[in-house]
């Protein structure tokens, strides 16, 4: 698969991984399905992988385990040597259909599908059309999130205008799933002033919300303004417990890697090597595989 696939579908495991769960499972469904997810936050695909295949055996009929499934073998394609991508790849985009066809209304399914048409070549089974027909059927089922996956298709075809036009009409109709793309869509045009602004207010909205906080962090460390609060912000957010109403009512919150690696990245802006270094160390515990985190450890490190 292509390099932007590797790098924009990461990107989306790393920030959302945790809160999904899969109702009326078996003791024994129930407990693969959570070491699949425990095992693709923490980087380890092969184990995820085998945990979801038990998963999707022992609950053939349950479209949160082949979503995760699709997610499992999507990681490992990722990771993949190039003869293998492909089959891998094509494993993500069955799992991702059969979870589909088992639950037509679920959006995420649907979602994620648009990434892998989005993002993998053809040969793998990509098919931007198909990404497309996805948006038209999100569309149908809520209007708000379709133009979440309408901001998505053009945030991946790089026309980030369009992308924040979709995604400022997601965020007037459901500031709590509009609000992270849209924040994160004015930050890659350098939009901070903008960026800023949105925080604020959807800081009010949704004060409970882990969201506002974590965007606030990866504003101040993209902008290099407002560290400090920035950091304030990220703190907060890894306050806020797994059970808070503003947590548990809105979509996956970020994931505590990715909070702890952005606090890891503003504290070594802020000159303060030490705690850097332990913020860092903390979010590699959570995904020991990571390459691009063990990267900027090892940097900080020197």
């Amino acid at each position: 698969m292509r390099r932007s696939f590797r790098g924009a579908f990461a990107l989306t495991l790393l920030v959302a991984f945790g809160a999904a769960r899969a109702e009326n499972l078996t003791p024994e469904a129930s407990a693969a399905f959570t070491t699949m997810k425990k095992a693709l936050e923490g980087g380890d695909v092969d184990a995820a992988v085998a945990a979801g295949e038990k998963a999707v055996k022992l609950a053939p009929s349950s479209a949160e385990v082949f979503h995760w499934m699709g997610r499992s073998y999507g990681s490992k394609a990722l990771e993949a040597s190039i003869f293998t991508k492909i089959s891998w790849g094509k494993k993500c985009r069955d799992a991702w259909e059969r979870a589909a066809l088992l639950e037509p209304t679920n959006i995420g399914v649907r979602m994620d599908l648009i990434r892998f048409h989005m993002l993998a070549p053809g040969i793998a089974g990509g098919d931007k059309e198909k990404a497309k027909q996805q948006a038209a059927e999100i569309a149908k089922l809520d209007a708000g999130r379709g133009h979440l996956a309408s901001g998505m298709i053009a945030r991946m075809e790089k026309d980030l205008p369009l992308a924040e036009k979709e995604y400022r009409k997601a965020y007037e109709m459901d500031a709590v799933r509009g609000f992270q793309p849209l924040g994160m869509v004015l930050i890659e045009q350098k939009k901070y002033d903008d960026a800023f602004t949105l925080v604020r207010e959807a800081s009010g909205k949704l004060p409970e919300s882990p969201w506002p906080k974590y965007v606030l962090g990866r504003v101040a460390l993209s902008s290099g303004r407002e560290l400090e609060k920035g950091l304030e912000a990220l703190d907060k957010a890894l306050a806020v417990p797994a059970t808070s109403s503003g947590v548990v009512a809105a979509p996956d919150p970020p994931s505590l890697t990715a909070l702890h690696w952005t606090r890891g990245l503003l504290l070594e802006k802020l000159g303060r090597k030490p705690q850097a270094l332990a913020a860092l160390t903390e979010a590699q515990k959570l995904a020991p595989k990571n390459e691009a985190l063990a990267k900027d450890l090892k940097r900080v490190k020197g």
